[in-house]
């Protein structure tokens, strides 16, 4: 496995994301992540979020590719943000599943799978908010 080509510094790419989901494609000003990767055994990240109005907000993810759930905490105020069991499936590309706390009373989760580059992240996903679902695109390329 070469999760190791994940350990870097990550840009959120504004211009090529798509988002479904009402409001989400306008909902982030900018994100960068911060990534440990060492095979399965361990993945750490720090996601920086800034948002539209221009407010900021970051949560930490600490555990591994063993496809166990892990907790991700925003850092601000230890809460939960959601609970998500990533996986690597080929050497360049990863699974994960997530579930948030529910959103006016309706569960929210989704699925995703990713592929790995010196350079890019591309993040195929869809997230179901009660039962509705909502596919998304992302990509995160590499500032260091």
């Amino acid at each position: 496995m070469n999760s190791d080509i994940w350990t870097g510094t990550w840009e959120y790419a504004l211009d090529t994301a798509r988002w479904s989901l009402p409001g989400r494609s306008s909902f982030f000003r900018g994100q960068t992540m911060e990534v440990v990767a060492q095979g399965e055994e361990k993945l750490w990240i720090r996601n920086n979020h800034v948002y539209a109005d221009g407010s900021k907000r970051s949560w930490v993810y600490d555990g591994a590719f063993d496809g166990k759930p892990y907790s991700v905490i925003w850092e601000d105020d230890g809460s939960l943000m959601t609970i998500i069991a990533f996986h690597m499936v080929t050497n360049v590309m990863g699974s994960d599943a997530y579930e948030k706390p529910a959103e006016d009373g309706k569960p929210v989760r989704g699925s995703e799978y990713f592929l790995l580059s010196e350079s890019k992240v591309e993040v195929n996903g869809c997230i179901t908010v009660g039962t509705d679902q909502y596919p998304y695109f992302e990509e995160w390329n590499r500032l260091s």
